[in-house]
């Protein structure tokens, strides 16, 4: 039997290894969670995972699951991802930031959900929400990202 909480953690590892490959920059799994930022007043903090070596503009939740259903979102179910979506807003709003939440299936590719008010339109979008195989979908956004002033 898999112990959930180990489970998350080595996929939170997994996202800072991708993100850290991705940006030049080392990130890091925050400790205690995101609440982590709301004790230390560290906007850096909010989150699962942060970047160590400069301020990211982003708030990143990431979630591993056996299963999860994308369906929920048409059916407005307020369980699985519209409650991860709920939570990472909760934490973006103390933070200022906008939100990224990253999640997997079991044998899954990471699916990311990005506030962005760049629309990708290759891409799914809910509300303000763009959504995309990380693989995918984190190079352009982090390209879009540096052309910014």
């Amino acid at each position: 039997m898999v112990n959930s909480r180990q489970k998350g953690a080595s996929f939170e590892r997994k996202i800072c290894e991708i993100f850290t490959k991705h940006t030049g920059k080392k990130f890091n799994r925050t400790p205690g969670s995101g609440a982590f930022s709301t004790q230390t007043g560290d906007k850096r903090l909010a989150g699962d995972i942060y970047c160590i070596d400069a301020e990211f503009p982003w708030v990143i939740e990431c979630k591993k699951y056996k299963d999860y259903d994308l369906e929920d979102i048409v059916k407005g179910k307020s369980t699985g991802i519209l409650a991860w979506l709920s939570q990472l807003e909760a934490y973006c709003e103390k933070v200022g930031k906008p939100g990224m939440l990253i999640i997997s299936k079991n044998y899954g590719k990471p699916l990311l959900f990005v506030q962005s008010v760049r629309k990708f339109p290759d891409f799914l979008h809910y509300k303000n929400y763009t959504i995309g195989f990380l693989s995918d979908l984190l190079p352009l956004l982090l390209k879009s990202a540096k052309k910014r002033p």
